[in-house]
């Protein structure tokens, strides 16, 4: 039975000069219990947005959500505003893309984390304490004691992104949305962030979203495989199943253009044409 189930999904923007934007153009996919699903595409296709449409953080104002979004059984669509706020964090855990900007620069981290501990599991200030210590030591953060007063700016970004897992993670949610947990991280702290989600996924029979732009991220990570362009999920299945034998043209264009260690020096990067990108489902 899957935990996250997503019918024929559409964010529609309306922008200021009257040009409708389908952000998100009809799209269905299902993560299920423990399972990891790699959300990849192109920047701008869609992937962030589809991130923010699960847990409702999509402007009223200027968007709209039509479609199914099923997690435990529930269309978060047709929720409250107060009943989403008791789902994200608590039963959804998020991952955003830049942890500098993400974090609250004059608070320090064991405030930022026990937040959320306050807010949705009714801990007193002093008893969230000692789950905050837990959640360091688990991604990572040594010294635990003495570094829960620091603030974000005395963080590299490895370890700025390891406390927003640990925020993510704080209140045991049964799925964690990942939106390019790795961005600007170099290629050796990259692997250590993937390889703790990959890790705590495993441990604590998390379901994973991992958004990302890497097909080799996605290959060693994800047990099945979503190519998003333009709104669309264009290619869905399995890891293995898409890899070998993909379909679309857009697929095997971005297979294609992954830089080759074997084969010709002086051979030229492969590249996706138009109409490869515009080639109908």
């Amino acid at each position: 039975m899957s935990l996250l189930s997503i019918k024929e999904l559409k964010t529609i923007f309306n922008l200021p000069n009257g040009e409708i934007v389908k952000a998100v153009d009809g799209i269905s996919f299902k993560i299920k219990q423990g399972e990891t699903l790699g959300l990849i595409g192109e920047s701008g296709c869609g992937k962030s947005v589809t991130a923010l449409s699960i847990i409702r953080l999509i402007p009223k104002y200027s968007g709209k959500l039509n479609g199914e979004i099923y997690f435990n059984n529930r269309n978060l669509l047709e929720l409250s505003e107060n009943e989403m706020q008791s789902v994200r964090g608590k039963e959804i855990g998020m991952i955003f893309q830049e942890p500098m900007t993400s974090l609250n620069p004059i608070m320090n981290i064991g405030e930022q984390i026990s937040e959320s501990l306050i807010k949705h599991l009714r801990m007193s200030k002093n008893s969230s304490i000692d789950r905050v210590l837990e959640l360091l030591q688990m991604v990572g953060i040594a010294d635990g004691k003495r570094r829960i007063k620091d603030y974000p700016h005395q963080f590299s970004g490895g370890q700025r992104q390891r406390i927003m897992i640990a925020m993510a993670l704080s209140c045991e949610p049964s799925l964690l949305i990942a939106d390019e947990p790795t961005t600007s991280l170099d290629v050796t702290i990259q692997a250590q962030i993937l390889e703790l989600i990959k890790e705590l996924s495993r441990n604590l029979g998390l379901s994973v979203l991992l958004i990302t732009h890497n097909l080799g991220i996605v290959a060693r990570y994800a047990d099945n495989i979503a190519v998003m362009n333009k709104g669309k999920i264009v290619e869905y299945g399995s890891c293995e199943d898409v890899y070998k034998n993909p379909r679309h043209k857009y697929t095997i264009g971005l297979l294609n253009s992954v830089p080759r260690i074997t084969g010709p020096i002086f051979k030229e990067l492969a590249t996706i044409q138009k109409e490869d990108i515009n080639e109908k489902d």
